[in-house]
C-alpha cells in the first residue's frame, strides 16, 4: 500500500514538473497514472482494514470464549 501512495506522490510532483516545463502531455498522463496509483494504494488499504478487523473479531470471540469457561 505505502509503495503505491509513495509512487503517486512522485508521479504528482513529475506532473506539476512536467506542467511547470510547459509539457502539457506529459503532464496530464503522469497526474492520471498519479489518480490510479492513489486509488490502487486506498483499495489495498481498504482491504488491510477489513482483515485487521476480521482479525480483531477473532480474538475478542477467544478472549470471550475464554472469560466465560
Amino acid at each position: 500500500m505505502q509503495i503505491f501512495g509513495v509512487l503517486s506522490l512522485l508521479f504528482c510532483v513529475i506532473s506539476m514538473f512536467a506542467l511547470f516545463a510547459r509539457w502539457v502531455a506529459g503532464g496530464q498522463w503522469s497526474f492520471a497514472i498519479a489518480l490510479i496509483l492513489m486509488i490502487v494504494s486506498m483499495l489495498i488499504s481498504l482491504r488491510e482494514l477489513q482483515i485487521s478487523v476480521g482479525a480483531l473479531d477473532l480474538l475478542l470471540m477467544e478472549l470471550d470464549g475464554e472469560e466465560k469457561k
